[in-house]
């Protein structure tokens, strides 16, 4: 019992590098820019044109989207709702993306980790 609870522990230590390496080495880009338009489909996908990109696919208002649940994504439309009635920037992160561009469109748009609600452009 002993010996294979010493190469479980072996096992872990020699994986726990390469897997928190994986984890903590992901790129992470910041879009950050004006709302000029948000709509939501009839299938409860949030949209919005950026500055820095149109028809981005936030999340979905009725259905768990991306990991995104609902809930998260109502938060998220009122940030939206705020930054386009004030013309605030909103700021969001992304991760495993080169530049804001890559970002697909509509629904097939990748998640955003957050949506910030900006004071103003840095």
């Amino acid at each position: 019992m002993r010996v294979k609870i010493k190469n479980i522990k072996t096992l872990i230590l020699l994986t726990l590098p390469l897997v928190t390496n994986s984890v903590f080495s992901a790129e992470s880009i910041h879009c950050e820019g004006k709302v000029k338009d948000s709509w939501v489909e009839h299938s409860g996908t949030l949209i919005i044109n950026t500055t820095w990109k149109n028809s981005v696919g936030l999340c979905n208002m009725n259905r768990p989207h991306n990991n995104i649940s609902p809930e998260t994504c109502k938060s998220w439309a009122s940030l939206v709702i705020a930054a386009v009635t004030t013309q605030k920037p909103l700021l969001m992160q992304y991760y495993n993306l080169e530049k804001c561009s890559d970002i697909k469109t509509y629904g097939a748009s990748e998640k955003p980790h957050y949506v910030m609600l900006r004071s103003g452009l840095e």
